[in-house]
């Protein structure tokens, strides 16, 4: 065991002696037990903190990924839609002009 919470082997060794000097045997484990709990809870509250900020950050990223994307395919998609329809209306006009019989003249596209 190298360190606990930054503190070495010498040192949890002198916290121990000076506890029960100042403590005593007795209301030591009482003492150690409040500390442990008070310990977990600490540290129960940082991970749910940790856990809820992490959430909160990638909430936000994703929003803010995601509204440019939208914009990016709803701009593509109006710009398929209208190719779309301009290659229909063009088909439409060549099969027009291919089932006009052959003898007759084609009207030139006059658009004013």
């Amino acid at each position: 065991m190298d360190s606990f919470l930054g503190i070495g082997i010498w040192e949890i060794l002198l916290i121990f002696v000076l506890a029960m000097i100042f403590v005593g045997p007795k209301k030591l484990p009482e003492i150690a037990a409040k500390l442990g709990r008070a310990y977990r809870r600490l540290k129960n509250a940082s991970r749910d903190l940790t856990s809820e900020l992490t959430k909160e950050v990638n909430i936000n990223s994703d929003q803010k990924i995601e509204n440019p994307l939208r914009k990016v395919a709803s701009d593509l998609n109006s710009e398929l839609s209208g190719l779309k329809n301009n290659l229909t209306v063009k088909v439409d006009s060549a099969k027009r002009t291919d089932s006009k019989p052959q003898g007759q003249v084609k009207e030139p596209n006059v658009q004013p």
